[in-house]
């Protein structure tokens, strides 16, 4: 009998070891794999912008990793009164802004490793790992007054005061990229829009810095428009 219980106990012993291992193993990967903030840019996001709107953009950081694109995130206006981050999502060759399914209102499922990239008010999370390419793109959310701003054949925006936003790309996946306003109760106002040029898709996500200030719905809308 106290054979047996010594087995039971070695192997929960090795259970743990096992799991304590994997995990630590998870954390050390992830470190490896950011190279963490730099002044470097990438041309391919300003190019985004009409040029006579770049001026205005103030480049806070970017941030690298050596398994996915930049995120890089700009001030915009006087007094810094939005802050906007950018990102170009890995896709499919034949990924059509219709594959955006429209925000589910839900919890942010996360499993795994997240590294955060943080500003006073919001906060930006990925996922450890290559990320797969996306056929599609399912976007859940915490917050209220959700509404579609636009919607055509090169961009979808999205308005409403948010506590956490998430993206993922298979409906019943943990997501890849996930936000969340500073104290994840508060709700603060923010606008989003996915733009399709060429055969890229990037990610737009602006909010304000001071969080009793508004945002107009249309925002982004009007700064990735050239001037009428």
């Amino acid at each position: 009998m106290k054979k047996k219980k010594r087995l039971i106990f070695w192997g929960i012993g090795l259970i743990l070891l096992f799991w304590i291992g994997k995990t630590i193993a998870k954390f050390v990967s992830a470190f490896n794999e950011d190279e963490g903030y730099s002044e470097t840019q990438l041309q391919e996001y300003l190019n985004v912008f009409p040029e006579n709107k770049r001026p205005v953009l103030s480049n806070v950081w970017n941030y690298n990793s050596k398994k996915r694109k930049q995120f890089s995130l700009f001030d915009y206006g006087h007094n810094r009164r939005y802050s906007l981050l950018m990102y170009k999502f890995p896709i499919i060759s034949q990924f059509t802004l219709d594959s955006i399914h429209f925000p589910n209102e839900g919890d942010i499922d996360t499993k795994g490793v997240y590294t955060q990239m943080n500003r006073s008010n919001l906060d930006f999370y990925y996922r450890a790992g290559q990320p797969e390419k996306a056929g599609n793109i399912f976007i859940v959310y915490k917050g209220d007054g959700l509404r579609r701003v636009i919607a055509n054949d090169s961009m979808v925006a999205y308005y409403l005061k948010f506590r956490s936003l998430g993206f993922r790309y298979n409906k019943n996946e943990f997501v890849d990229i996930y936000g969340q306003s500073f104290d994840a109760i508060t709700d603060l106002p923010l606008t989003f829009l996915f733009l399709k040029r060429d055969k890229a898709v990037y990610l737009l996500v602006s909010s304000v810095n001071n969080y009793k200030d508004s945002i107009p719905p249309d925002f982004l809308y009007k700064l990735v428009s050239p001037d009428e």
